[in-house]
């Protein structure tokens, strides 16, 4: 049996033994770095918090009040809302096409929805492992 050896491989962190990655958002005006977000197969989109959005440039700051995203005013080119179930319920999310981030230092274009909240959790999902190719398990059929 073959034995893979993956040059940025770290085992599971923090108390409850999370896999978390490191994570950097690309924007025009700047970007958004989180050492802990957590590597989340069950979500669908990578999800980061709105003010990564705005921190970036992706998102304009007229578009994040108060932790609220005010409906009404113009969407950047390429997003849209969108309903996003959760595992705390049902919210509305902006959703912003091909964004360009990296994972552990690797460059990939995902989807990403970006939550009003400013502090939730920054979540690598299902779009950006299959994206990745080289996890170390088979995710052929995902997302299908």
């Amino acid at each position: 049996m073959a034995i893979v050896t993956y040059l940025k491989s770290k085992g599971y962190t923090g108390p409850r033994k999370q896999p978390l990655a490191d994570l950097l958002l690309h924007g025009p005006t700047g970007s958004f770095s989180t050492a802990g977000a957590l590597v989340d197969s069950g979500a669908d989109l990578v999800q980061l918090p709105g003010s990564a959005g705005v921190t970036t440039g992706l998102l304009p700051l007229a578009i994040l009040v108060g932790g609220v995203f005010v409906g009404g005013l113009p969407l950047p080119s390429g997003s849209k809302w969108v309903a996003v179930t959760t595992v705390g319920g049902s919210i509305t999310m902006l959703l912003l096409s091909s964004v360009p981030i990296e994972v552990e230092g690797i460059a990939i274009n995902v989807d990403v929805v970006f939550h009003p909240n400013g502090t939730s959790r920054p979540l690598v999902g299902r779009n950006a492992i299959v994206a990745l190719n080289n996890v170390g398990f088979d995710a052929t059929n995902w997302l299908l």
